[in-house]
């Protein structure tokens, strides 16, 4: 729209001049009624704080200024610091000294159960040293008597041995495998007509234990359930060589002692030749540089655990509150 005065004030200033003081208040009452009104900000009543809030603003930011100056004071003082690090060492020492005790006293405790399993591990060596040396004895007397070795000898030898060594608690004696002579305490010994080299869990490891013989004079299996026993057993078996004995093991393939093989027997594994060379031929050392000796009996010391760690007194350990695991080693 056209800016400018109202069509009123315009007709009256083109009007002939009759009357010019009214219409000069005519203009200026138009104008006055349609004057725009002034833009602007919208007052501002002026207020005055009171004086108590004043004072205590001013006593307020007083306050903080001085605390500031006052914190920054220690701050900056020497003995501040001194303090500090003086406090921060002390603290620092007294932590890795409880930590070192702590350490010490660990260390002190593990080589003290360190050595009640060495001792008792030493004296457990023993036993079965004690075990390899009633077999060889028992070896000894095979190698004298041959297959002259009576039952009633082998019985007075065997009372001896385990008169003297209370860990071993049966002794056996079984030519070409096949146990024939039983000796023992407790009276539960392994039933005569065992055929080790028919049974499934044994033929193994009497056809190694030969194998590694004289390298070892004796093997210890286990430990294993005993044959028609149920317990768990150390054995100790020792091969012995003769050079009496056949080259090839006298052995049925399909039977043990007359019998038919039972469920846990196995068939010898020797009909042919090239079978009887590889499973049933056991050549030992030369007897004096010159005559060959072969395969002829094996005499063995049979521990039932509960009867080889009584003289270790294994159970001492637990009663005093120490947890014992009792494991094999090879070397």
């Amino acid at each position: 729209p056209t800016v400018g005065p109202p069509p009123m004030a315009r007709a009256s200033a083109t009007a002939p001049s009759a009357d010019a003081s009214s219409a000069s208040s005519s203009a200026l009452a138009t104008s006055a009624l349609y004057d725009p009104p002034t833009v602007g900000p919208p007052p501002v009543e002026s207020t005055t704080a009171a004086p108590e809030d004043a004072s205590a603003a001013a006593i307020s930011a007083s306050g903080r200024h001085r605390l500031y100056r006052v914190s920054l004071r220690w701050l900056a003082d020497r003995r501040t610091w001194a303090t500090a690090v003086f406090i921060c060492c002390v603290v620092g020492i007294g932590t890795w000294l409880s930590i070192e005790q702590d350490r010490f006293m660990l260390v002190a405790y593990r080589s003290n159960v360190q050595r009640f399993a060495d001792t008792y591990g030493l004296n457990l060596a023993e036993q079965l040293r004690s075990a390899v040396g009633t077999t060889l004895a028992v070896g000894a007397l095979a190698k004298v008597e041959g297959d002259a070795l009576t039952e009633a000898n082998f019985d007075l030898l065997a009372n001896r041995l385990l008169r003297f060594y209370p860990g071993i608690g049966e002794l056996q004696f079984s030519p070409y495998g096949v146990i024939k002579f039983t000796h023992s305490y407790s009276g539960e010994s392994t039933p005569p007509g065992l055929s080790l080299f028919h049974h499934q869990l044994l033929a193994s490891g009497a056809r190694a234990t030969i194998r590694a013989y004289p390298g070892r004079l004796a093997t210890t299996p286990g430990p294993q359930e005993v044959v028609g026993g149920g317990d768990l057993a150390v054995i100790i078996r020792h091969p012995i060589f003769t050079t009496a004995a056949p080259r090839i093991l006298p052995l049925n393939e399909t039977q043990t002692g007359g019998a038919t093989l039972g469920p846990n027997d196995q068939e010898l594994g020797c009909a042919t030749e090239e079978e009887a060379e590889a499973n049933c031929y056991f050549p030992g050392p030369d007897e004096d540089g010159e005559t060959r000796t072969h395969f002829y009996a094996f005499a063995t010391a049979l521990s039932r655990l509960t009867k080889l760690l009584e003289p270790v007194g294994l159970e001492r350990l637990t009663n005093e509150g120490y947890a014992c695991r009792l494991a094999r080693t090879t070397k």
